[in-house]
């Protein structure tokens, strides 16, 4: 009867575990986290310069204010990556890299070797874990890193 319990109870806990974790979960870039303000990540990367300001009159008006962090050495990359950061409500919920031609052609590959084998997609693989999504978009010549406890507006359509 006790073997039973503890066969279950395994059995039980290894249905229960997330079968979207991968290895080496990131959580944000750097000294860069997620949910950080963006007077925070200034603090930390003082040399950030303002890309997109928000779009006021929009949904999207919070999600819009861009950060660039140009010409960043990344492990596993042969070319500086161009590192932008994106803030909601003013916490930092996505960091996305832009890599060199030469580095999208191996962008899977160290992604792969980082995290595991993608959990998700084929053409743009990703890997989704409890607390963060990383998506390749190796014909953009980038990929990113999602915080997933942020929710983002979306665009409405206006009415006629």
């Amino acid at each position: 009867m006790l073997r039973t319990i503890v066969v279950a109870v395994g059995l039980l806990c290894a249905f229960t575990t997330p079968a979207w974790a991968f290895k080496d979960e990131p959580l944000g870039y750097g000294e860069a986290r997620f949910t950080m303000s963006v007077e925070q990540v200034k603090k930390v990367y003082p040399q950030i310069t303002l890309l997109e300001a928000p779009k006021v009159g929009t949904t999207y008006q919070s999600a819009g204010i861009i950060y660039a962090l140009p010409a960043q050495k990344l492990a596993g990359f042969n070319d500086p990556v161009n590192v932008t950061f994106r803030f909601s409500e003013d916490q930092l919920w996505q960091v996305r890299f832009e890599v060199s031609e030469r580095d999208a052609a191996v962008m899977v590959d160290v992604l792969t070797k980082r995290h595991g084998e993608p959990t998700a997609g084929t053409t743009n693989p990703a890997w989704v874990g409890e607390q963060v999504a990383i998506r390749a978009l190796p014909q953009l010549r980038s990929f990113e890193i999602v915080y997933r406890s942020i929710s983002v507006p979306t665009p409405m359509p206006t009415p006629n």
